[in-house]
């Protein structure tokens, strides 16, 4: 195993306490952040999903407790800007032979840190405060009954966390 940089979780799993407990195959996201240098198990967690505090303590993504720091991987490095750079060259090399792609930017749902300048573009006063109606919990499809009892979900239906994720 790489070493993981001062402060990072390592072990097994995903190497954090507060990630889901399951083990999954090294994404495609993992590969190319080890080929950049970024050591430890799960690298997207460790250092995409991730920042630091001032201290060089790192600081989980997950659940949104530190979604008002920037991500310890910066904006170039970031994946969003690595399937921006690949699309622009699949296209650009097809030339005027017909294609077809399908490209998802997951972003922001999955990586809750972002990188600089992102993280300080939006502060409470850009976010419009949710509008909820007891209805929506009446007769729900399953499959919305399934997502409210999602973990993520729960903490998204929490008010505090608009007001702990917006930048200070």
């Amino acid at each position: 195993m790489a070493r993981a940089a001062p402060g990072v979780v390592s072990g097994s799993g995903t190497g954090a306490t507060d990630a889901p407990n399951r083990r999954q195959a090294p994404s495609h996201d993992n590969h190319r952040l080890a080929g950049l240098g970024y050591a430890g198990r799960n690298r997207w967690e460790q250092w995409a999903n991730s920042a630091q505090s001032d201290d060089e303590a790192i600081l989980s993504g997950w659940l949104m407790q530190h979604a008002d720091r920037p991500a310890r991987v910066p904006e170039a490095r970031s994946g969003t800007s690595y399937t921006t750079t690949r699309v622009m060259a699949f296209t650009e090399g097809a030339g005027d032979q017909p294609w077809c792609l399908h490209l998802s930017y997951c972003k922001p749902h999955w990586r809750y840190i972002v990188p600089p300048p992102y993280c300080d573009m939006h502060w409470p006063e850009h976010v419009l405060p949710a509008v909820r109606s007891e209805a929506e919990r009446f007769d729900p499809h399953p499959v919305r009954t399934a997502d409210h009892q999602h973990r993520f979900s729960k903490v998204f239906a929490r008010d505090e966390v608009c007001a702990r994720c917006a930048a200070p």
